[in-house]
């Protein structure tokens, strides 16, 4: 299913100036200001399209915004979203986003942030596979909420390349609790020294928060010159949950 939305753009200038800043470099705002795209969405009741796979969707809850839910409350499920706007990955980034996952004591595998050259109908396994295991290439930023075998624990960012989230790139625990409670999850990209690094903090926290990844990748090797999709994937196996993403901003070059 594709769900089709109003997009909205910040101010060009200013959104570039944001990845000049966080990759530490000398780019004028004007300079970068040329080939910058921008994914933007403070909630989900506007902004760019989504193709929306398995049983993501897009829900209203009372009295809230509307947010991007990617599994629901169901074991055996998978979800998908891709936006429209691709992704140059020999191009530096940075995209933040807003979670909330919820669920019992054991409860389904979190999401996934992800950059794959499969197209916007790719949907991977569902548990331990979180939503892009099986979509080649990709590269996956796990926030991972359950401890299955090849996992560090039950709660932690990992990195995963060639959509087997059996084999981890790296991986270490999250600073904050990934259940219960509204995190948000940063990722930046620099593809002059293929470094990518990983941040997480409380919704509540200004700025990045701690940075849990700082790791040489190739993404261009690792998915493809592009452009490629990029989104979310959530799972869940045995044991369930509900994944929402609240909100997302991604600033390309």
């Amino acid at each position: 299913m594709s769900r089709k939305i109003r997009f909205t753009r910040k101010a060009v200038a200013a959104t570039a100036a944001v990845v000049a800043v966080a990759m530490g470099g000398t780019t004028t705002a004007a300079q970068a200001a040329v080939s910058v795209k921008v994914i933007d969405y403070p909630n989900f009741d506007s902004g760019p399209d989504l193709s929306l796979r398995g049983v993501a969707s897009l829900v209203k809850p009372a009295n809230k915004p509307t947010v991007l839910r990617l599994v629901k409350n169901k074991n055996h499920t998978t979800g998908a979203a891709w936006a429209a706007p691709k992704i140059n990955p020999t191009k530096p980034f940075v995209a933040s986003f807003v979670a909330l996952s919820q669920g019992g004591a054991v409860h389904g595998d979190g999401i996934a942030f992800v950059f794959q050259g499969a197209g916007n109908k790719a949907l991977g396994w569902d548990g331990g596979g979180m939503g892009y295991s099986g979509i080649k290439p990709s590269l996956a930023v796990e926030f991972d909420t359950y401890k299955n075998p090849y996992d560090i624990n039950a709660n932690h960012v990992a990195i995963v390349t060639g959509g087997n989230a059996e084999v981890q790139t790296v991986s270490a625990t999250a600073p904050v609790n990934l259940v219960g409670k509204e995190y948000r999850g940063t990722v930046i990209y620099d593809p002059a020294t293929k470094n990518l690094r990983v941040f997480v903090s409380a919704a509540s926290v200004a700025g990045y928060g701690t940075q849990v990844i700082n790791r040489t990748i190739d993404l261009a090797k690792a998915v493809g010159t592009g452009p490629v999709n990029v989104g979310f994937t959530s799972a869940n196996g045995t044991h369930y949950g509900v994944q929402d993403i609240i909100s997302w901003t991604m600033v390309a070059g």
